[in-house]
């Protein structure tokens, strides 16, 4: 269901684009992944992959949002950070609107 259907299902009058704006803002919503939270994401996979090698991958989510690997590999070139590196976000990473969970591997 797009926003324009559920807004109408669920008010009594046409919605405007000033509406719509409003409603994602409400709902916390948003299209893009915060900085913050990015660097929250790579820091928790970089750890699990250098420093707990004996445990699975992880699936992020933001926002109820799966985050693809291609993501979060396009941010790490885009700001330096290699592989073989140990990525420490400083404190303002916060974690209020992520989640993470172990990625089950099917043998």
């Amino acid at each position: 269901m797009i926003v324009r259907e559920f807004i109408a299902l669920n008010t009594d009058e046409a919605a405007r684009l000033r509406q719509y704006k409003s409603r994602i803002s409400q709902w916390n919503h948003r299209k893009n992944i915060k900085s913050a939270e990015m660097k929250w994401i790579v820091g928790k996979r970089q750890k699990r992959r250098l420093v707990d090698t004996a445990r699975s991958d992880l699936v992020f989510h933001v926002r109820g949002v799966k985050v693809s690997e291609a993501k979060i590999n396009r941010w790490m070139n885009t700001h330096g950070v290699t592989e073989s590196m140990m990525y420490a976000p400083a404190s303002d990473a916060c974690q209020c609107t992520l989640s993470c969970c172990l990625l089950q591997k099917l043998i």
